[in-house]
């Protein structure tokens, strides 16, 4: 688990670290989605992250968390996980 805890540590890194380049950070979640495609993670698997990464910044926040910081959370893993999604089911040009 310490391995999949390292890589979701960078991949939310980067995120975050592309979100003043748009271009960039599609381009990273699209290879994240085939990624996880070609692992078995299905669409409905993404609600389950999802609510699970909120729970875990809620608690982590304790106090702190709002409703502001839930919509906004809310609303950018919701936009992480439609671009992954798009690109975990559009074919490779390789497969034309």
């Amino acid at each position: 688990m310490s391995e999949q805890k390292e890589k979701l540590w960078s991949a939310l890194t980067a995120i975050v670290g592309s979100l003043s380049n748009p271009t960039q950070l599609t381009e990273f979640l699209h290879i994240l989605g085939r990624r996880h495609a070609a692992y078995g993670v299905r669409p409905e698997h993404y609600d389950v992250i999802t609510d699970a990464l909120l729970m875990v910044l809620r608690e982590f926040m304790g106090e702190g968390w709002t409703q502001e910081h839930h919509t906004a959370w809310s609303a950018a893993l919701q936009r992480v996980s439609t671009v992954m999604c798009e690109a975990a089911t559009e074919r490779s040009p390789t497969h034309s």
